[in-house]
């Protein structure tokens, strides 16, 4: 192993101009809460970070059963997937949620539905994310990924539970 200083400069550019606002919400996750979220800001980058495979997946069905009325991509990731089909979809979501996306944004909303694989190692960012509630630690691995580059304004919300179809599951 070997100790990397951080000078206070570093710290300094690594924080420059870049905030997240935490809420915790006592209603659960549900998709209907993600899209009228969704509509109602006019989000372009969203994350949700379920707990567990079998909830990402339902959430995932629950939000494809909607009814959209502009384009709206979604991604499921999670740790089930074969490495090479998990490759691909990191590289491709290393693309939408890159750190300048608003240059290159087709007016399409791009979601991911997700649980902890991507707490590290994949270096995306997005302007809301819904997280389940967790440990500490993993909402702050969890919320590194809103947010994440100097001059992002991002929100985390924190729901203590997710409501999803039980037939999902």
């Amino acid at each position: 192993m070997e100790i990397i200083q951080i000078q206070n400069t570093d710290l300094q550019l690594i924080e420059a101009n870049r905030c997240r606002t935490f809420r915790a919400l006592l209603q659960p996750l549900t998709a209907q809460v993600i899209w009228d979220d969704i509509r109602a800001h006019q989000r372009k980058r969203v994350i949700i970070i379920c707990n567990t495979v079998s909830q990402s997946q339902a959430l995932y069905k629950d939000l494809e059963a909607l009814d959209f009325d502009f384009e709206l991509n979604i991604t499921l990731l999670h740790s089930r997937f074969l490495p090479e089909h998990r490759a691909a979809k990191e590289s491709d979501l290393k693309e939408k949620f890159a750190q300048n996306w608003k240059l290159h944004d087709i007016g399409a909303c791009e979601v991911l539905i997700s649980t902890q694989v991507i707490e590290a190692g994949i270096n995306i960012t997005c302007e809301v994310m819904h997280v389940q509630l967790c440990p500490m630690n993993s909402l702050l691995q969890r919320a590194g990924r809103c947010a994440r580059f100097a001059g992002e304004h991002g929100e985390v919300f924190v729901y203590r539970s997710i409501d999803v179809n039980q037939e999902n599951i």
